[in-house]
């Protein structure tokens, strides 16, 4: 059965009370056949780059609903899973294109940010991860793009 309404899948849990804060584990910058870990003071070139981001989950801890990441202030990309929809090519999210569900993670399972673009510049890359309950969880890098 095709459904044609936008479904949040938060609706969708029972309720749930004393949830724990996300953490944000392991973030690398990928490029080719090369993964960097982002580390602070990290110098990478500019251009385009891949971001593969692990958020470890155990039992009890809130979902993510949001990822956003910003380079010296200005958004780069967003991903919202609270937009879970069905179409021809399966279950996609709006993020805020349309993509399949599959196409979120890398061949690890971790959440990824296909098609970034790095400016030359110093500066800092923002990671925002807000969970169901509306906290923000928040990771700086202070790097230099040559």
């Amino acid at each position: 059965v095709e459904r044609s309404r936008i479904v949040d899948p938060l609706s969708m849990l029972p309720s749930r009370v004393g949830l724990s804060r996300l953490s944000i584990g392991r973030v690398e910058l990928v490029r080719a056949d090369s993964r960097t870990s982002l580390t602070e003071g990290l110098t990478i070139k500019s251009g385009r780059w891949a971001m593969s981001i692990e958020i470890p989950f155990s039992l009890g801890d809130a979902l993510r609903n949001e990822l956003s990441l910003y380079w010296v202030g200005e958004l780069l990309g967003r991903i919202r899973f609270v937009s879970l929809s069905e179409s021809p090519n399966g279950v996609v999210l709006e993020v805020p294109e349309e993509r399949t569900f599959e196409t979120m993670y890398d061949d690890q399972g971790r959440i990824l940010f296909p098609d970034l673009m790095l400016n030359a510049g110093r500066g800092t890359l923002e990671l925002r991860v807000s969970d169901e309950l509306g906290r923000v969880t928040t990771q700086n890098w202070n790097i230099v793009v040559q």
